[in-house]
């Protein structure tokens, strides 16, 4: 994997009649991709090269014009849900969401809107839990402390978070935190469900 790429395997377990647990493992990419407009070739094979290996891909920083289609970036046996709220000269921002098509999956209505925060959140159906929550979220160096606040707080009143099973990827940027190295131990995770 490449510095900036994250790999997130979810054993998603259920118990059957017989009281037997069973799994899947569901793997999540996300990465801080800082551009796609220019590297839309390269990135594409990248993923028709791996995509065995990754039932979701999550990005931040896509930058993504709207001139861009998604069959650009990824092959038709994903599911590619997007979202950029910055005007299309502007630099920066954008998260992604792509989705194997063998999964249903949808996007959830998201009701906060700032120039400075982007967020896609899709609810995915597996086969051992019965769906998924991921939220992929990129939040602006220039966002205000305000905003942060408002939008954390919006965060906080959607049920589903306390209710089901949900992912959070991308890049926060919260003032205050310094930058840390995350050693390879720590770079694929495993979250039991």
């Amino acid at each position: 994997m490449e510095t900036g790429e994250a790999r997130l395997g979810l054993i998603c377990t259920s118990t059957c009649s017989d009281q037997s647990t069973t799994g899947e493992v569901f793997y999540i990419n996300y990465q801080n991709v800082r551009g796609l407009n220019t590297k839309t070739d390269g990135f594409y094979n990248s993923v028709c090269l791996t995509e065995h290996e990754y039932d979701v891909v999550a990005l931040t920083e896509t930058w993504l014009a709207p001139g861009v289609f998604d069959s650009e970036i990824f092959p038709d046996n994903f599911i590619v849900y997007r979202n950029r709220n910055r005007p299309e000269h502007n630099r920066g921002g954008g998260v992604l969401l792509a989705v194997k098509n063998v999964y249903k999956s949808s996007v959830i209505k998201v009701d906060f809107n700032d120039p400075s925060i982007d967020l896609v959140i899709v609810k995915v159906y597996t086969d051992h839990i019965s769906y998924l929550y991921i939220l992929v979220i990129y939040v602006s160096t220039s966002c205000s402390v305000l905003v942060r606040d408002n939008f954390f707080a919006y965060l906080e009143c959607l049920d589903f978070l306390y209710e089901d099973n949900f992912v959070v990827v991308g890049d926060l940027n919260i003032p205050g935190l310094s930058e840390f190295s995350v050693n390879n131990y720590y770079r694929d995770a495993k979250v039991h469900l």
